[in-house]
């Protein structure tokens, strides 16, 4: 056993709520994705609504929370960045959340410093201010903490943002965890379409409408397509192992 392997066992996870952990593997993976690139807060968040938009949500008071979190566990490193850029305007974007809202006004003032008085005195037609900033990247014991997250059942495997955020970061599961994590979604789907499918309309609302029931068959349709996508991951991932066999 090589001595990233040992860590990859041994290294301890805590047990904040599940919802908690799976940002922090979404974030986790999202600096992986770009290990020459160290991402501030707005560029972080803009990564992960990009990635998993459309099945979780991504405020600013629940990033910067967690980016403190893997801070304390040495996960990531924090590193300001200097430059010399025009005068900025500050915009606290309206997240709905107070607590978002005041960490990312302190972010942007806490990490504004004016140069000196020569460079930004008034009759200076080309004022500069030199900012700071804070970017994040992932450490040695950040990668290790991601492998495990990955492979641990962090939530509900019947969740679909559980499963997507799984899927967006695939590429780096093994090929036999990489399969299971298929077959467990194929099993999910299946015991799904089958209780879908065993309920009438009647059954499942007691006045019974043209909307339910359409919605009722959209559902089943839904499931139906995501089975055959789901099967051909799966004849994927048999056919690359023969392939290598």
């Amino acid at each position: 056993m090589t001595s990233s392997e040992n860590l990859e066992n041994t290294a301890p996870l805590r047990s904040p709520n599940s919802r908690s952990r799976l940002l922090e593997l979404a974030i986790l993976g999202t600096l992986k994705d770009r290990p020459d690139h160290a991402l501030h807060g707005y560029e972080l968040r803009k990564c992960l609504r990009e990635k998993l938009g459309l099945f979780y949500s991504i405020s600013f008071g629940s990033l910067y929370p967690a980016l403190a979190r893997l801070l304390k566990e040495g996960a990531i490193q924090e590193i300001n960045y200097k430059s010399q850029n025009p005068p900025v305007v500050l915009s606290v974007p309206m997240t709905g959340s107070l607590q978002g809202e005041l960490a990312a006004y302190k972010d942007q003032t806490k990490n504004t410093v004016t140069g000196d008085t020569q460079t930004n005195h008034p009759g200076n037609q080309n004022p500069t201010t030199r900012r700071v900033r804070k970017v994040y990247k992932i450490t040695q014991y950040g990668e290790t903490l991601f492998a495990r997250l990955l492979k641990t059942d962090l939530g509900n495997n019947t969740d679909n943002r559980y499963f997507m955020l799984k899927l967006t970061f695939a590429q780096y599961l093994d090929p036999i965890t990489r399969l299971q994590l298929f077959q467990q979604r194929k099993a999910h789907l299946l015991g799904y379409l089958k209780y879908s499918t065993s309920k009438s309309p009647s059954e499942t609302s007691a006045n019974p409408d043209p909307y339910t029931t359409s919605m009722l068959e959209y559902t089943v349709e839904n499931t139906k397509r995501e089975l055959d996508w789901i099967e051909e991951l799966i004849e994927t991932e048999r056919t690359t192992e023969r392939s290598i066999n």
